[in-house]
């Protein structure tokens, strides 16, 4: 059970990783490559619902070994864990709300 619970937080640690490597990486393009100009950067159809797919699944791992821990401290990192995927993806999100990133139909239609 116990190396059940470690793996599970690792994954969850790798998930975050990613979503906030791909958070990073989509928002230097718009810093530096797009100056700052909103709709000009766009993803694949799709990639933002791809995307809330890992964090949940990365989220839920972590909650899971949270819940299976007992002692407080263990508890707390993979909580905190979890919390990184939803505030990763939480900033997508407001990614996808300002314009920053599109999908690209998204794109396509304000090219039309």
């Amino acid at each position: 059970m116990r190396k059940l619970r470690i793996t599970m937080v690792i994954l969850s640690g790798v998930v975050a990783a990613l979503l906030w490597a791909h958070f990073a990486y989509r928002f230097y393009l718009f810093a530096h490559d797009y100056n700052r100009q909103p709709g000009a950067r766009h993803m694949g159809n799709g990639a933002f619902a791809s995307l809330y797919v890992l964090a949940g699944i990365g989220g839920t791992l972590g909650i899971a070994a949270g819940i299976l821990y007992e002692s407080g401290k263990d508890r707390f990192t993979a909580t905190a864990v979890a919390a990184l995927n939803f505030i990763a993806i939480w900033g997508h999100m407001e990614m996808h709300r300002s314009g920053i990133l599109v999908e690209y139909w998204e794109w396509a239609s304000r090219r039309a």
